[in-house]
Formats: structure tokens, C-alpha cells, sequence
């Protein structure tokens, strides 16, 4: 499934799509401690959305998000507090990238989205201070040493962000102290694309890569500081037409999510647009998983690779969708023995649907090498890709286009009432074919109003593509803006799908 290769001091281990044969069923528990369901804090004040979860040692982190202030509970699911505030004043935040909480030091770290700083806190929420940064970071990762006082970080290299490093270590007053150069790694202002972490690895090793909308050949790194370089350890073997595609690292594994062209692939019942293949460190073996929760009857975890992070997985439910799981997993009685059911019934009638969000959590092992590949269930048959990268005129009219022209928005342009627009406006929502996926690139004015449309990502259907660009230009478009909230002129993507999902 893999092979490995030197390439100067750096052995690389690349993953190889084409000879996975095979889809291993893995209950989650194999690969986790004391994996188990948390019911969160039903107080008022401790209401989550269960977005953006990060779990540390002893607390657990959650929300962040843009209209969400992050939220501290400890490991039994009590809240604790708030921490900071949403906003743009001193100590506030507008959306967080990236936490983390430092327990023995007394200290909670966020890093915002576009941020020129990360903001301290303490394990109350108060607001203390801030560690500067010496460039805007417009998506980054990071790892703090609070006793050291130090951070390490890594973020999205724009191409316009001079003298930048894709990955630095730095002291608390903002001073570099090692640096890999952005240069080599920068790409065109675009926020689609991503930054990835895991965390995992035992000795705190900082794991680095970027996910790009257009698929193409990347790889997974370890940054060494004393170095000042980013060491190659795991890629994939690109195909004819290339996958889309992302990387995590765990202590015994390598993970890689694989979205498929068509953004389908059946998972017996389940559908899902995309598939994860696992790779063994030792054997290179390996095979697609699909990621069960045993503590409510092998129900199918849909974006596992996703809740794999800092040490630990974790995932919220509201308690609808739990109770749902969990009917559904009873449904299929002749499936478990009488103790398990037993103890799913249980479970059922002690879930309050009006609660807050149940929370499954479990510490990745560090040993996990009674996996079997060798009895993996039926195999799943990716489908023939149809993604297309951009034409060399394309990269080629986007390169030359002049900084001064556009330029990086604090807040990005957005489709105002963008589920009602393309509920009512998408001439295919009665699209029956397999969903497709249309990426539309595009100049946004000041007032809103879009030019220089071109399609970053085709789905094979000409008539949808028109439709896609349609979309964009018609739709009503709140601008970009600048961090005083100043219209600028500035490049987006619009994600379209047939049929639209708000149909």
C-alpha cells in the first residue's frame, strides 16, 4: 500500500491509492483509551453548538467560531467559563483558528483568523495580554511553551505577504528565533485552502500541511527548529487525474483523506463524499477505513479524520442525532448480544432530548499494533475522477495579476442569505444525477458586484459550470472588508453543488 524512500537525511513513506484493495471496519475504541460519551453542562451559560472541540489534559475547549466565544468545561462535561469575548476590542476576537489550554501554567492561547497576534487568557477567562506576531497570519496553527516563552507557528504562505515564514519558532516579546521561508511553500490568497495539524505524536512534534482546493502533490512535514526546515515524512502517490486530498499523523499511523470527483462513495447504507485510507508505520500496510463508534452500536463516524487532534478525538452530537443513532443501531437487535442491548436501551432512555450537546471523547493510544489488516470487510471502488486543475492560461492570468489590483480581506465576501439565494435560484436543484461540485473563482468589487469568473474546479458538466458562474454573478454579495470594516477589492470562491444541499 506504501513504500519508503531517502531523500537526504529524511526517510519518506508515500502512500499509494491504486493498491488499496480493501476497507477495514474500525471500531474507534481500538484506537483509543477510556473512549466515552460526556453529557455537557446543561446550564444556560453552558449551551454550545459544539463546533471547533479541542480537548488538553484536564479541560475541554469548545466553539470559536464567528458568532460562537469559546467555552471552557472540564473532562466531565462542567462548564467552567467563558473565555474572553467576541468582538474586536482588546482581549475580543472575531473567529478562533486555532487554542490551546496550558492548565499548569494557568494559560489559554487563541490564535484568531488574520490575526497580528495570540491572545493570552487565564483559566477564568480573563484576558491578560497578547504575544505578537511578525506578519498578519491569515490561517494558522500553533503550539505554545509557556515556560520557555516560546510558540511555535505555521500558517497558510499568501504569496503576497513579504519576507514571511510558512513555519517559525518565536519568543513571547515577537522575536524569530527559526524560520523556514515561505517562499518555496506560497500560494495565491485564497481561503479555501487550509492549514493541517495533528498534534499527535507523543514527543509534541509540530506536523505541518497545507490542503488545497485544487488537488495536486503535497506532503506532510515535521518542522526541525534547530534546523530551520520542514523534513518531509509522508505524501501520496498522485494518479493520472489527481485526488483532493488531506494529511494526519497519529503515533502508529498515517491518515489521508481522500475526497473522490464525484463526491460519492457508498458506504453500504451511508453515502459520503469522501474515503480515509490508514497506513501502518512498521508494515506499510494499509486499507480504507471506516470509523465506527462502538459506545452506541457501530454507528459510522462521517469526517473521523477530522476529530483526530492534539492527542485526542473528539465530537459532538446533539441529542436528537444521538437518539436517532441510537434507534437506529436497536433497529438491527440481531446484531448485539443481549448485554450491549441492554446497555444501548439504557443509554437511550437516559439521553434528554432538550440537553445540551453529548460529547465522545477518547486519548489516542500510542499503542495500537493488534490492528488487523488482514481482515478487512468488502473493498470500496473509488470512482474515475473527473476534477480538473486550472489551464496553464489560467495559472498563468492569475500569477500576473498585480497586488495593487486586489487585495487580502479581513473578513471575506460572502452570498447574503446564501442558503434562501441558491435554494431558489439554482436552475438544476432537481439534479438526479451523482452530486457534483463546481468551484467558481472570481474578482469581488467594493460594491459587491463580481468580474473575471473562471472555474477552479470543473465538474464535467458544461450546462452546471454555466450555471455556476450564473450563480455567482447574479447572487447579492456583501464585499470583503478590511479589519475597520473598509469594503476592499479582493479574490474569492464560491462553492457551488448540484443539487444544492438547501434545497
Amino acid at each position: 500500500m506504501a513504500t519508503q524512500e531517502t531523500i537526504g537525511d529524511d526517510i519518506v513513506t508515500t502512500l499509494h491509492p491504486d493498491r488499496i484493495k480493501d476497507t477495514l471496519d474500525l471500531p474507534l475504541s481500538q484506537l483509543l483509551e477510556n473512549f466515552r460519551i460526556v453529557p455537557l453542562d446543561n446550564r444556560e451559560e453552558a449551551l454550545t453548538k459544539g463546533e471547533l472541540v479541542s480537548v488538553f489534559e484536564q479541560h475541554i475547549l469548545i466553539g470559536g467560531s464567528i458568532k460562537e466565544a469559546c467555552k471552557l468545561f472540564d473532562h466531565e462535561g462542567h462548564y467552567l467559563c467563558q473565555i474572553g469575548a467576541n468582538g474586536q476590542g482588546p482581549g475580543e476576537y472575531w473567529a478562533v483558528y486555532d487554542k490551546q489550554v496550558d492548565a499548569a501554567n494557568d494559560r489559554i492561547y487563541l490564535l484568531p483568523w488574520n490575526a497580528k497576534s495570540i491572545l493570552v487568557y487565564d483559566l477564568k477567562g480573563n484576558y491578560l495580554s497578547s504575544i505578537p506576531l511578525p506578519t498578519l497570519v491569515p490561517k494558522g496553527v500553533f503550539t505554545a511553551d509557556t515556560q520557555n516563552r516560546k510558540v511555535t507557528i505555521g500558517m497558510l504562505p499568501f504569496d503576497q505577504i513579504e519576507g514571511a515564514s510558512v513555519v517559525w519558532q518565536q519568543d513571547f516579546e515577537g522575536n524569530v528565533l527559526h524560520r523556514v521561508d515561505a517562499k518555496p511553500y506560497a500560494i495565491t490568497p485564497d481561503y479555501s485552502n487550509e492549514v493541517e495539524q495533528g498534534l499527535n505524536l507523543p514527543d509534541g512534534t509540530f506536523d505541518f500541511s497545507i490542503f488545497l482546493w485544487t488537488a495536486t502533490r503535497d506532503t506532510l512535514y515535521h518542522f526541525l527548529p534547530e534546523a530551520n526546515r520542514l523534513a518531509p515524512v509522508f505524501t501520496l502517490r498522485q494518479p493520472s487525474e489527481p485526488l483532493q486530498h488531506g494529511y494526519k499523523e497519529l503515533p502508529n499511523y498515517f491518515l489521508t483523506d481522500i475526497t473522490t470527483a464525484t463526491e460519492q462513495v457508498a458506504f453500504g447504507s451511508q453515502v459520503s463524499d469522501r474515503v480515509c485510507a490508514l497506513v501502518d508505520k512498521q508494515t506499510l500496510k494499509g486499507a480504507y477505513a471506516r470509523f465506527l463508534n462502538d459506545l452506541i452500536g457501530n454507528i459510522p463516524v462521517e469526517s473521523a479524520f477530522f476529530y483526530f487532534q492534539k492527542g485526542y478525538f473528539a465530537y459532538t452530537m446533539e441529542p436528537g442525532d444521538l437518539l436517532d443513532c441510537l434507534d437506529a443501531a436497536l433497529s438491527h437487535p440481531d446484531h448485539f448480544s443481549a448485554e450491549e442491548r441492554t446497555r444501548l436501551e439504557k443509554l437511550r432512555d437516559e439521553i434528554d432530548p432538550d440537553a445540551n450537546n453529548y460529547l465522545f471523547v477518547g486519548k489516542i493510544k500510542t499503542d495500537t499494533n493488534s490492528l488487523s489488516f488482514n481482515d478487512a470487510q468488502e473493498a470500496i471502488t473509488i470512482p474515475e475522477k473527473k476534477q480538473v486543475q486550472p489551464t496553464k492560461e489560467q495559472t498563468q492570468s492569475a500569477s500576473s495579476e498585480a497586488d495593487t489590483i486586489w487585495h487580502m480581506p479581513y473578513h471575506t465576501p460572502a452570498i447574503k442569505d446564501y442558503k434562501t439565494y441558491l435554494r431558489d435560484n439554482n436552475r438544476y436543484n432537481d439534479w438526479k444525477g451523482e452530486r457534483k461540485v463546481v468551484i467558481v473563482n472570481t474578482i469581488v468589487e467594493k460594491d459587491g458586484s463580481t468580474n473575471s469568473h473562471s472555474i477552479l474546479r470543473k465538474c464535467g458538466v458544461p450546462e452546471l459550470e454555466e450555471e455556476a458562474i450564473r450563480l455567482v454573478k447574479e447572487a447579492d454579495i456583501e464585499p470583503g472588508t478590511d479589519e475597520n470594516g473598509n469594503p476592499v477589492r479582493c479574490r474569492c470562491v464560491f462553492v457551488i453543488e448540484f443539487p444544492s444541499r438547501y434545497k
